[in-house]
């Protein structure tokens, strides 16, 4: 099991001072092709992050707990440049999401507060694309230091992390207890400022398919 990791960024400035860079890009697959992608990477020694969440499916006479991808459709991968061929050439693979005419990275900070969520095994559900909101960090439990918009429900309160390349959301139950809006972290706790969550290694974690 590879966990998340700061050493992962260390290792990649140390990469790229040999010009060999691995960054993160998502892929497009064929519909209901994720988890075999995922596999196929997987089997390649290419780093693959499938995040994913449970939900009950009906089979006749019974129900079953079944894992779906949170986002359908899409792989995130962390490769060079020389890599992307590779990729390219797997079954299932549809190609990368590109922003002007070339792959488009994902920020590290995204998929960190995704891959937390996920390896502590808290309840995710897909949710409406967010942009904008109230932002907040949290400061206790086991998503501290993640940040996303808090929004309300009847049933309490959700914080919703996003992935802006894909336009594509998730939300996960917290205490608004637990919460510090992040202009007043600024405010109040300097230290607080300098917790960042520049800190991504996906490999094989709880909820997650590799």
């Amino acid at each position: 099991m590879t966990k998340v990791k700061k050493e992962m960024f260390e290792e990649n400035t140390e990469q790229a001072a040999g010009n060999v860079v691995s960054v993160w890009h998502a892929i497009y697959t064929r519909p209901r092709h994720e988890k075999a992608v995922a596999k196929h990477l997987v089997e390649r020694r290419i780093e693959a992050f499938l995040p994913t969440y449970e939900k009950f499916q009906r089979w006749k006479d019974r129900k079953k707990l079944v894992r779906f991808p949170l986002f359908p459709g899409y792989v995130f991968v962390r490769i060079s440049r020389r890599d992307r061929l590779a990729v390219l050439q797997l079954a299932g693979v549809v190609g990368f999401v590109r922003f002007g005419g070339s792959p488009a990275e994902v920020p590290e900070t995204e998929l960190y507060a995704l891959s937390i969520a996920v390896e502590t095994g808290a309840r995710l559900e897909p949710h409406r694309y967010l942009k904008v909101g109230r932002r907040v960090r949290v400061c206790h439990g086991p998503l501290q230091d993640t940040e996303g918009i808090l929004i309300r429900k009847k049933s309490g309160h959700r914080l919703v992390l996003s992935i802006d390349l894909i336009q594509r959301s998730v939300a996960v139950e917290v205490d608004a207890a637990d919460v510090t809006p992040i202009s007043e972290i600024g405010r109040t706790s300097i230290q607080g400022m300098q917790h960042s969550l520049v800190a991504m290694s996906a490999g094989v974690t709880p909820g997650a398919i590799y």
